[in-house]
């Protein structure tokens, strides 16, 4: 029996500020999950996670909450003074994230190594990268079995057949523009990443995370329908697959959920 995480009716939306504290957040059910690892060296870990789901008339919000002892959120992959060469070099420091996966076309695995033709609508909050505009990167995930047209990253899937993964984002303009490498010195570490207000469908999601005493809190809000065609609409008399992945000081697959089945509360005719 898949988790159900049951989204709240409420007429007042959440203030995306990462603190999770709006009395909004008290009505909602927790669904308390384990997540595993499924990628390289996070295979045998886990990691407790707990989500909760509002919605209005017109958007819904997620907290989402993880156990986190490190906070990695001042760099990403900065390029890293190397003064035998005398130039730089990408460092392998990285931030900490959290996602939300949304079925959109073809059957939804929560595996992205499944041997499935599907596409997500993916949510990220990136804690250097997305965290200091306020928002989240929103992008789409396209699985083929077949090689696509376009750039495209050849994985090995459960069964050993080949899974092309696409990653474009949203349309419009994103938060972050990668930086080349400074041509001479500018300090021991430069910034490999510019970030910025985004523009589009790339600006759908608000995400705002706080760290505090070895935790990660973060919530998510986007409208219902956003009326662009590579986003998931969600219409509160349906229920969807969904998923949730943390990510500690990786970019790579790390620890994920398996599918999580999304309703919402119905709304009572006498409010």
């Amino acid at each position: 029996m898949l988790p159900e995480l049951k989204a709240k009716y409420v007429k007042t939306k959440p203030i995306i500020d990462g603190a999770g504290s709006d009395d909004v957040w008290k009505l909602a059910k927790p669904l308390n999950l384990d997540v595993a690892g499924v990628w390289g060296p996070a295979i045998g870990t886990s990691a407790k996670v707990t989500i909760k789901a509002v919605y209005t008339d017109s958007h819904i919000a997620f907290l989402v909450s993880w156990d986190d002892a490190t906070r990695d959120d001042k760099m990403h992959k900065p390029w890293v003074w190397v003064a035998e060469k005398k130039m730089y070099e990408q460092s392998k420091e990285q931030e900490d994230a959290v996602a939300l996966a949304f079925e959109l076309s073809g059957p939804f695995t929560a595996d992205m190594l499944s041997s499935v033709d599907a596409v997500w609508d993916l949510w990220t909050w990136k804690a250097t990268r997305t965290d200091p505009v306020g928002y989240a990167l929103d992008k789409t995930h396209r699985y083929s079995t077949t090689q696509p047209s376009g750039k495209a990253r050849e994985y090995k899937s459960r069964t050993g057949t080949p899974i092309w993964i696409q990653r474009p984002d949203d349309a419009g303009k994103s938060t972050q523009t990668s930086l080349p490498a400074p041509t001479e010195y500018r300090g021991d570490k430069a910034p490999a990443y510019m970030i910025g207000e985004p523009s589009g469908s790339a600006a759908d999601v608000r995400a705002k995370g706080t760290w505090e005493h070895g935790r990660w809190t973060v919530e998510f809000m986007r409208k219902l329908d956003t009326g662009h065609t590579d986003d998931t609409v969600l219409e509160t008399k349906k229920t969807y697959a969904i998923a949730v992945a943390v990510q500690d000081r990786t970019g790579d697959m790390d620890k994920a959920s398996s599918v999580i089945r999304l309703g919402f509360e119905t709304i009572d005719p006498a409010r």
